[in-house]
């Protein structure tokens, strides 16, 4: 049986003969992406990658606003409703650089500039997750999926600003 974990495993570990040609990922969600009537397979993903039920309701262009080739790695980003009806801006990367965690924070505050209108009350901006998929070892770990959450630490107590 395939759960959305295995599915996933299988996307971003691919193993097929030696004969045969791979798909690479960020090719196959822009493709699923494209076929607006039927996101099951894209929200299934979602739901796994963000640990929370969510549903897309808008792919919004990707292609514009493009000043430099290196923003060209944004897959794709997508405008989705929580269980909870919360609104949240998902940005799907890939990257085959080896600058790669450099690149978290400059995807990331692009995306939320490009979405920012003057006079905008900074409580109403929607709440940011990229998702990247890289082509090359992160470093050392087995798994084949990391979470990281903002986080705020005391640096003398080490305790965790809650916000």
């Amino acid at each position: 049986m395939f759960t959305p974990a295995k599915i996933l495993s299988q996307c971003l570990n691919p193993s097929p003969p030696n004969d045969q040609p791979l798909i690479f990922f960020n090719w196959a969600v822009q493709r699923m992406l494209r076929q607006k009537s039927d996101f099951a397979i894209p929200e299934g993903f979602l739901s796994v990658m963000l640990d929370m039920d969510s549903s897309i309701e808008e792919i919004l262009d990707t292609q514009t606003n493009k000043d430099f080739p290196r923003q060209k790695t944004i897959v794709a980003d997508i405008l989705c409703k929580t269980s909870d009806d919360k609104i949240i801006l998902i940005e799907v990367q890939f990257s085959m650089e080896t600058d790669y965690f450099h690149r978290i924070y400059y995807g990331t505050a692009r995306v939320m500039t490009d979405r920012l209108t003057m006079g905008q009350r900074f409580e109403n901006i929607a709440k940011i997750y990229s998702i990247h998929v890289v082509y090359f070892p992160l470093g050392q770990g087995d798994d084949y999926l990391y979470r990281s959450r903002f986080e705020f630490v005391g640096v003398h107590h080490g305790d965790v600003l809650a916000l």
